[in-house]
């Protein structure tokens, strides 16, 4: 039960709510005239701000978003199942998002917290509504706490009291179906299959209308015009395919193929042999540049600074030694000089060979391709690939045709199943149906009298479900 509505705002004057009927009005006096009515009396704006404070979305034309009410906060006292004391709920237009709850009850703190107030996002809170009050088993549901809060709390502005089923005008009935359903509680996966099949049939019936548009057509288009397309491109695929099966390369075009892709390997094998060369060549040169002939005179200054004396022996020694040195260094000289020569001439052959093999190459490929017989065949492979590639396409778009011609059947069939489900549910909740029943002709002798309404049998009470749109037949 609602206890109190409040707000910091010092304009705004405390709503008390007491048990059973309570009533909002505006005060006429004797000293009223006839301009003063009840009229912007505040009736509407407290509706507005119970759905605010109950986790409605922040709206820019709302009446809490107002300049004059956009920082201030309003508070919502009120029973929670479960809860000893009553739950206060406290929410700003300057934090739409955040919602104080105080005591916690959305269960996101340890137990021990519960005492204390907390803010929640009003994605929790709402979550929270729909598990305490409407019994909702998992987040995700197909059922929505604040619509089914909406029946309770309707809006004026927002055609809330138009029809009995909705909570706003344009509210889809499949959608208020499936809430009233879990209100009465009936079967909601029935009612949420309900719900699909009409969502699939209003696509259908969207497809189909497209599908008379020129544009449209040339995308998916109709199974019998695209069945005789895909038989005409078949039969050329067909053609196709054989003719390539039996085209027969003159030999001379093979051989000559043969010999240009054995060009085409020793040319690559020169190509790798030449850098291999290339490298070695550079080495030798430069070894060729680091060649220096054997110096010792620094013995003979060495041999001072330690006050010794070489004698004729020792020199002539170092004499055998020197000349032996010079002979060696200018014998690899020769050596690295007669490599160089070589590898300059293989290069300079490889480099030749290699120009003539590419020229042999270059005339057999000409050859090749001006031959006519390997154009022909790449022609006939190339056409062969652009028709079965427009043969998938074609059949991609007769599958997509048939789906959207054949859609209206499965429909149809799914819904007179569904009604069946429908019936056979109903009968096993007639206990739950004879209860509403009575208790809605309870409620109407009271509000209206017994001369006013007329008794419904309860067994025969059934609810009457929204049909999918395009469906000739009847719900139950």
């Amino acid at each position: 039960m609602l206890r109190s509505l409040t707000s910091d705002d010092d304009r705004f004057r405390t709503i008390r709510f007491g048990a059973g009927l309570n009533l909002l009005v505006a005060e006429r006096t004797d000293a009223s005239t006839d301009t003063d009515s009840r009229n912007g009396a505040g009736k509407s704006s407290m509706v507005e701000l119970l759905h605010f404070l109950l986790g409605a979305r922040n709206e820019p034309k709302a009446v809490w978003a107002a300049e004059k009410l956009r920082d201030h906060t309003f508070r919502l006292k009120l029973d929670w199942p479960g809860q000893p004391e009553p739950l206060t709920v406290t929410r700003s237009a300057t934090r739409p998002n955040r919602v104080t709850l105080d005591p916690d009850i959305t269960r996101k703190s340890p137990r021990g917290l519960f005492e204390h107030a907390a803010e929640v996002s009003t994605k929790d809170w709402q979550w929270a509504m729909e598990r305490d009050l409407y019994r909702v088993d998992s987040e995700g549901a197909e059922v929505s706490g604040r619509t089914l809060l909406s029946f309770a709390i309707r809006r004026v502005d927002a055609g809330g009291f138009l029809e009995p089923t909705r909570t706003f005008a344009q509210q889809s009935p499949h959608d208020a179906m499936v809430n009233l359903c879990h209100l009465f509680g009936l079967d909601v996966g029935l009612a949420a299959r309900y719900r699909l099949l009409s969502n699939q049939e209003a696509t259908r019936k969207k497809l189909v209308e497209a599908a008379k548009d020129p544009v449209w057509g040339k995308i998916v288009g109709r199974s019998a015009e695209l069945r005789g397309e895909i038989g005409a491109i078949e039969q050329r695929v067909s053609e196709l395919e054989r003719q390539i099966a039996s085209f027969q390369v003159v030999p001379e075009y093979e051989n000559i193929r043969r010999e240009a892709d054995e060009l085409d390997r020793r040319i690559r094998s020169l190509r790798a042999s030449e850098a291999v060369d290339r490298r070695n060549l550079q080495d030798m040169e430069q070894s060729v540049d680091e060649v220096a002939e054997p110096d010792d005179r620094y013995l003979e200054s060495a041999y001072k600074q330690l006050n010794l004396i070489l004698g004729q022996e020792v020199r002539r020694r170092f004499d055998d030694v020197r000349a032996f040195h010079e002979t060696v260094v200018r014998n690899r000289e020769k050596q690295l000089h007669e490599e160089i020569s070589r590898l300059r001439r293989l290069l300079e052959e490889r480099t030749r060979t290699r120009t003539r093999l590419g020229e042999r190459q270059a005339a057999l490929l000409h050859t090749l391709n001006s031959g006519g017989a390997l154009d022909a065949l790449n022609s006939l492979q190339y056409a062969l690939a652009r028709e079965q590639a427009h043969l998938e396409s074609l059949r991609h778009r007769f599958q997509a045709a048939q789906a959207l011609e054949a859609s209206r059947r499965e429909i149809e069939a799914k819904r007179l199943e569904l009604e069946q489900e429908m019936v056979t549910d109903l009968e096993d909740r007639d206990t739950i149906t004879f209860e509403a029943s009575s208790l809605f002709n309870t409620y109407a002798r009271r509000l209206y009298g017994e001369t006013n309404v007329r008794w419904h049998e309860p067994s025969s009470w059934r609810p009457r479900l929204p049909r999918p749109s395009g469906c000739s037949t009847s719900s139950p």
